[in-house]
């Protein structure tokens, strides 16, 4: 795992995000490639409250006004990862580097089909670290889930508070699916590197999931990974909050787990756990779908 694409919207939540990239980067001596979109005015307007229906006289001030907004989120992602950065030494424009072979970049991205541009950013890099959408910023809502849908590679999900340290207790969601033996595969690299890994599991009735637990855990073994099973009981709670208590108690610092293993559309119109796992902010989440 050696670059990581992380999403700046120049919003406050940016400080966590390049946060989250941090720690997870600095020990893999891995690249952080700091992305923050310009979209066109018009793409920009669609997801804007009120600036959609701006018309006759009143669409020139509405224009003016969402060019001044995105300057100043342009100028305030830079800002934000320069902030981060400024420990390291500044090898060119936009990029850092640190003694320790960790090493950083900003770049700004244009255009009307900004979705489809990020997805193939994300495809060229090892994982992509993202925050949760909790105010308009002119990016779809839902550019996160098309992320993990349609880039092909791990997304990193920020938490809503700033880690203090590198990721040392890991939390893998077991279930056995192809997304969940995916998502561990790609966390290996942070799985190796952790002191505690526990693999948080809810039996399921068919006893299904024995098998597939016992050659993860071999997996983990022969990887040189010591980690430990907790079988876990839902007491009448949802899946999803069992597994989040969980990971809390274990005091997890990073969640591996499947994303939309029953179908999106499915989850977002009856629930499920991947729509619980995205909308709870206290721990990072590492998704695979």
């Amino acid at each position: 795992m050696k670059e990581l694409l992380v999403l700046v919207s120049g919003s406050e939540k940016d400080t966590l995000v390049a946060g989250a990239a941090l720690e997870i980067a600095r020990p893999l001596s891995a690249h952080l490639r700091f992305l923050h979109i310009r979209q066109s005015l018009g793409e920009m307007a669609l997801h804007m409250p009120h600036y959609g229906f701006a018309m006759g006289s009143a669409v020139a001030p509405a224009m003016e006004e969402l060019k001044q907004r995105q300057d100043a989120r342009a100028a305030s992602a830079r800002l934000h990862v320069e902030t981060m950065c400024r420990d390291a030494v500044r090898s060119g424009e936009g990029e850092f580097r640190w003694a320790s072979g960790l090493s950083a970049n900003f770049e700004e991205g244009t255009g009307d089909r900004v979705v489809e541009l990020v997805v193939r950013l994300a495809r060229e890099s090892d994982a992509t670290v993202i925050g949760r959408h909790t105010d308009p910023d002119g990016m779809p809502e839902d550019l996160l889930e098309q992320i993990l849908f349609e880039a092909g590679r791990p997304l990193i999900i920020a938490p809503d508070m700033a880690p203090s340290h590198s990721v040392q207790t890991i939390a893998i969601f077991w279930k056995d699916s192809p997304e969940v033996a995916r998502a561990v595969t790609a966390a290996m690299p942070l799985l190796a590197l952790a002191t505690q890994v526990f693999v948080l599991s809810l039996p399921e009735e068919d006893g299904s999931s024995v098998d597939g637990l016992m050659a993860l855990m071999k997996g983990l073994i022969d990887a040189g990974i010591k980690a430990e099973v907790k079988t876990l009981e839902a007491k009448g709670r949802a899946v999803s909050d069992a597994l989040l208590s969980a990971a809390k108690e274990f005091c997890a610092e990073l969640i591996v787990a499947g994303g939309y293993g029953h179908g999106r559309t499915r989850e977002m119109i009856f629930g499920g756990c991947t729509r619980r796992f995205i909308e709870s902010g206290d721990t990072p989440m590492f998704l695979v779908h």
